[in-house]
Parts: structure tokens; sequence; C-alpha cells
């Protein structure tokens, strides 16, 4: 078996293993699901998106988290994928009374964003824990003025 042939089994194994994760969660919460992920190590922080005329601003807390080079932000199509390395990890004895021994490192969300956006418009702010991200919308038309 090559090295590639090996990892490409590898990765379709892990992503196996990850579906019956996210199956026994289903089962275990039912339609309330958890604002974590164990196989990732993951909280899912606390977020709000606020709709203005010609912008989308989200505002997202981020407890633990030091500094900005820190955070990871990306856009794709109407998603936006924050993901933030904590400077100490937290750990639970026992988590939801299904978990043991669970700690984790890392935070992540993935917001549907509620109109299409202009990425490359994008800022972000963080100070204290709270980051701001401010997105200008999509122009959907444009008038041409004739000289």
């Amino acid at each position: 078996m090559s090295e590639d042939e090996f990892f490409r089994v590898f990765e379709r194994v892990r992503r196996e293993v990850d579906r019956m994760f996210r199956e026994l969660e289903e089962l275990v919460w039912g339609e309330e699901r958890p604002m974590f992920d164990v196989t990732r190590r993951c909280l899912e922080p606390l977020a709000h998106v606020r709709e203005e005329e010609d912008r989308v601003v989200v505002t997202v807390d981020l407890p633990y988290v030091r500094r900005k080079e820190d955070i990871d932000i990306r856009i794709s199509g109407r998603d936006l994928v924050i993901e933030a390395k904590m400077r100490r990890s937290v750990q639970y004895s026992t988590l939801a009374g299904v978990y043991r021994d669970v700690s984790f490192d890392t935070y992540r969300k993935v917001i549907r964003l509620p109109e299409d956006v202009e990425p490359s418009g994008a800022t972000a702010r963080f100070k204290r824990g709270m980051l701001e991200i401010t997105i200008p919308k999509r122009v959907r038309r444009f008038r041409v003025m004739v000289e």
C-alpha cells in the first residue's frame, strides 16, 4: 500500500468515525445539538448576527482567547467560519453525563449569513475577548449613469 493510498484510507475512516459520533450525538441530544465537538476538541462560542441596510455585523464571545493572531476567519459563499485557539484548555471531568475527562482548546463556529456578502470588504476587531466582524452586503443592482 502506497503512502498516498494509506492516507486516503485513513481520511475515509476518520470521516466515518466523525459521522458515527454525529449520529450518536443525535440519538443522545435529539434536536438540541450540543455546543461542543469532542472529536475536534472545540467549543462553539456564543454569537450574534445583526443585519443592517448595507452590511452584516457578527459579534462573537471568545473568552480565553488572548491574541488576534490566534483567530482565523474565513468566508465561503454565505458561510462564515470562525476558529480561535484558547490560551489554556477548558476541562470537564463529566460533560452532559455522557463524556468523561474532556478538554477543549479551540473555538469553532460556522454561521450561515442572511445575505450574500462581499468578503474582500470584511473587517474584524478583537478586544477583551469580543470579536466583531463587519461584512458589506453584495450589491445586487447598480445603476450606470450615461455620460
